[in-house]
């Protein structure tokens, strides 16, 4: 039986009782940092982008825009994806590269709001999604995005997304399988934006999540996707570089779930630059090393993350794919949130500090690295003080992986740090309680109800 055969079944059978309570929980932790991340996200730059308004459709009002009004459940998914991904603070995946959450969390709650379904519903096409995306972006990665370019959060996005789709609507498993076959045949995203801070992050999950809507639209109105399009001769896993065995790719499918793999995020910034981050700010605060105290800061690292040592940023996109620049602003602000950042992209200071920071290729950093790829951010930071004192930290995984995993209370601390300052901070104990317990709602209709007008 095909790969796409295989997933078919896994999606079209898997019941919410099949599902350890484990990953039930990790799933009500990706919706309550997914829900957190639109609700801060609706008055960013992102949100606002005029090009939003083409998605509204007059009349139809299936699903809702977080803290806004109705509009179709494809519309809805789109506007707020692109509020989770707005403040680079969404989930992510660590061997499937990418973020799954701000693509499959909208598509989620849009599609089950429109059909009535409840928490329990939801949540088994949450895991299943998320299952799909780690299977297919685990085996692709870190090769397709490192090498080739590809964003994981829209190749992989649209063949989950169309998976999620496929389960809340029922469909049975062939019509499922052409669906994964259409929208694994028209996914895209590359990640060229890093270079110049264009909308292109915004955009992949919203773009991904519309796929979905069409790959499913498309197969329950008969049309047909190749196969074998993820094992083919020039199927999904040929063309981002990679050779797999059908056995590699469905090892475990239905036993183990990918979703406890995901991670989640206390930088606003890329995903490559946390472990160096964590390194700084433990040798700050254990050390009590203050800026004027800090002569240089050397980062022994990857070709991953030197990459990322960039010209000094004029956006806020820009900034938070600077590895010098995120850095001085950890140091300066012990943090690096939006308003840090965007305080530092003001601070004159910090211009003339950025010469302080060297990125450099360590040959022991990049053997460890080849022995254990998907630790691609790892980085050793050295800081040398003014008294020549020599400090330095060896992080491999930044905080938020499964192996050092925030705790439900630190990731409620995070939701409630992205509702402060929002029209939701008065009701935020109430929306992360009905965002925890999802899988005693009867109906997402009536959960959606508190997140919009």
């Amino acid at each position: 039986m095909s790969i796409s055969k295989e997933f078919a079944h896994f999606i079209a059978t898997l019941r919410y009782e099949d599902i350890p309570e484990e990953a039930h929980e990790q799933a009500a932790f990706c919706l309550l940092d997914a829900v957190g991340n639109m609700i801060a996200g609706a008055d960013s730059i992102g949100a606002k982008y005029p090009g939003l308004s083409l998605l509204f459709e007059n009349g139809t009002r299936e699903s809702s825009i977080i803290g806004g009004a109705k509009t179709s459940a494809r519309g809805a998914s789109f506007v707020n994806a692109v509020m989770a991904r707005s403040l680079d603070l969404d989930d992510g995946h660590r061997f499937a590269m990418g973020h799954p959450g701000s693509v499959l969390i909208p598509v989620a709650l849009s599609i089950s709001e429109h059909l009535h379904l409840s928490g329990r519903e939801m949540i088994a096409a949450i895991v299943a999604a998320y299952e799909i995306y780690a299977r297919s972006g685990s085996v692709i990665n870190p090769r397709a995005y490192s090498d080739l370019g590809f964003e994981s959060t829209g190749i992989c996005g649209a063949i989950a997304s169309a998976a999620l789709i496929a389960k809340c609507r029922g469909m049975d498993e062939d019509t499922t399988s052409h669906a994964l076959g259409i929208a694994a045949s028209f996914s895209g995203g590359l990640i060229e934006y890093q270079n110049d801070g264009s909308h292109g992050k915004y955009l992949c999950p919203a773009l991904a999540g519309t796929m979905g809507f069409q790959a499913t639209d498309l197969a329950l109105g008969g049309f047909t996707g190749p196969v074998n399009i993820f094992e083919g001769k020039h199927g999904f896993f040929h063309a981002h570089g990679t050779d797999c065995t059908t056995e590699t790719v469905l090892n475990g499918l239905g036993s183990y779930f990918g979703i406890l793999d995901t991670y989640f995020k206390i930088h606003c910034c890329m995903r490559g630059l946390h472990a160096s981050i964590d390194s700084l700010l433990t040798l700050t605060e254990t050390h009590g090393i203050m800026p004027n105290m800090v002569e240089k800061i050397t980062v022994k690292t990857t070709p991953f993350v030197k990459r990322l040592d960039k010209a000094y940023p004029t956006t806020l996109q820009e900034a938070q794919s600077n590895l010098p620049f995120v850095l001085i602003t950890a140091l300066l602000y012990g943090k690096v949130d939006k308003k840090s950042l965007l305080n530092a992209l003001e601070n004159d200071a910090v211009r003339t500090m950025k010469s302080m920071v060297s990125i450099v290729l360590d040959e022991d950093v990049c053997r460890y690295w080849e022995a254990n790829p998907s630790h691609w951010g790892a980085s050793r930071i050295e800081i040398l003080l003014k008294d020549g004192k020599l400090f330095a930290a060896w992080t491999p995984i930044a905080r938020g992986e499964k192996e050092y995993p925030l705790s439900r209370a630190q990731l409620i601390e995070k939701f409630m740090t992205l509702v402060q300052e929002t029209s939701f901070y008065d009701t935020k104990e109430r929306v992360a309680n009905n965002t925890l317990d999802i899988g005693q709602c009867s109906d997402v209709a009536d959960f959606m109800h508190i997140l919009s007008e």
